[in-house]
């Protein structure tokens, strides 16, 4: 995986530039293969903690994982077709002949698993998502007030702001 940096740009303005650091950088691949917070910091040895934290609040380590995970269900994507064919024919033969209750639910665990989804891969838009679930949280009329107040923080650097806090928050231990 390339080195990510978040250099992303909103609509009004630029967001801070992040780089991950070298553990986080071998912490996107564990995670991707599935291990836990613990055995990523173990293998690291670092606390499972700071993994969570990362996961958490880092919106640039949140946007590299979720990267990885996008590619690796493309990558697989592929055999995960070619598997949810084979299940539905499973299916479809249990269905004209009645039998097999084993296929039929090993067929139905396929498709269940089929559908890989990844978050978004844009640090910009995980703090936009995070000041929307904050705004959702504790109404406000922020959204009024931005609007109709000259001079106030604009939506651009509210983004900014929250995306700050959030990086703090993974690199401190502090949560939100």
């Amino acid at each position: 995986m390339p080195k990510y940096n978040a250099d992303a740009t909103a609509r009004n303005g630029a967001q801070p530039r992040r780089e991950l650091t070298s553990a986080q950088l071998a912490a996107v691949p564990l995670l991707t293969a599935g291990a836990t917070d613990a055995e990523a910091g173990e293998q690291l040895g670092i606390d499972r903690a700071t993994v969570y934290r990362w996961r958490r609040f880092s919106p640039t380590f949140q946007a590299a994982l979720n990267e990885a995970r996008g590619e690796a269900g493309r990558l697989i994507g592929e055999r995960l077709r070619a598997a949810a064919t084979t299940a539905l024919d499973a299916i479809l033969d249990v269905l004209a002949k009645g039998d097999a209750p084993t296929r039929l639910k090993a067929a139905a665990m396929i498709l269940d698993r089929a559908a890989f989804l990844a978050g978004p891969s844009d640090p910009a838009e995980i703090a936009a998502l995070e000041e929307a679930r904050r705004r959702r949280l504790a109404p406000d009329r922020t959204d009024e007030l931005l609007a109709t107040v000259a001079g106030a923080e604009g939506i651009a650097e509210s983004r900014i702001r929250v995306w700050e806090e959030l990086e703090k928050a993974a690199a401190s231990g502090a949560g939100t």
